[in-house]
């Protein structure tokens, strides 16, 4: 018999969230207005300290605060400071979804209602998920995520809300 002792090295797991909603064209103020929600397809609670969101693949882009977390199967609103969740012009945010508030605008200067790919990465830089660049088709619509697994999409796995308000919480 031979024997053979080599060592392994395993990484954590990738946290199990997705981009879910993204509005990037409200009907109320930009940047102000914009939003970014993730959801945690697990059933254990997501620590985001340190997570961050970038309008490009190779930056980190805005961190995400101290005590920031997804519920087990929840979703969260990634916010500029000024964000309202009841501006008159915009879907009224229901009360209990947790917003965490990001800074000044999302991405850099607020993001493209011309369409701009976002990406989501762990605490460790790890690139975690991800949403298409996709233009806007008017104010108040969002980008929605059609399949809730996979951490990176496919070009038919995100649609744009035609018909329909954003459905921020849901």
């Amino acid at each position: 018999a031979i024997e053979v002792a080599f060592a392994l090295r395993t990484e954590v797991p990738l946290a199990d969230v997705i981009v879910s909603e993204v509005r990037h064209d409200p009907s109320g103020p930009e940047p102000a207005q914009e939003y970014v929600e993730l959801a945690n397809g697990s059933d254990v609670e997501i620590a985001l300290a340190g997570f961050s969101i970038s309008d490009r693949a190779e930056t980190l882009g805005d961190v995400l605060p101290q005590g920031a977390r997804i519920a087990p199967f929840g979703r969260v609103l990634l916010v500029p400071d000024a964000f309202d969740p009841d501006h008159a012009d915009d879907v009224r945010v229901p009360n209990g979804v947790v917003l965490v508030r990001i800074g000044s605008s999302i991405a850099s200067s607020g993001i493209s209602n011309g369409g701009e790919a976002l990406f989501l990465r762990d605490a460790s830089a790890r690139r975690v998920a991800e949403a298409p660049a996709i233009a806007s088709v008017g104010e108040g619509r969002c980008i929605v995520r059609t399949t809730p697994r996979g951490r990176l999409p496919g070009p038919d796995d995100y649609v744009v809300l035609e018909a329909l308000p954003c459905t921020p919480g849901f």
